[in-house]
């Protein structure tokens, strides 16, 4: 059976068209110190939450049947 996603599609989309990506941790930053870029540090974990993504692109045409 399919698990449903929380956050589920308005019903210009199919749910079966949706592929679960699973979250995690990773260290983001200038892990190996070989950029001296301000903004790439200090390394601080980040943790993304588990989500739902098309499985295929969106077309222009079935972004405007979303937003509407």
């Amino acid at each position: 059976m399919k698990e449903t996603p929380k956050n589920t599609p308005k019903q210009a989309f199919e749910v079966s068209n949706m592929v679960f990506v699973k979250g995690g941790t990773f260290d983001m930053g200038d892990v190996f110190d070989d950029n001296h870029e301000d903004d790439e540090k200090p390394v601080h974990a980040v943790t993304v939450a588990d989500f739902y993504m098309a499985a295929c692109c969106v077309t222009f045409e079935e972004y405007i049947m979303y937003c509407f």
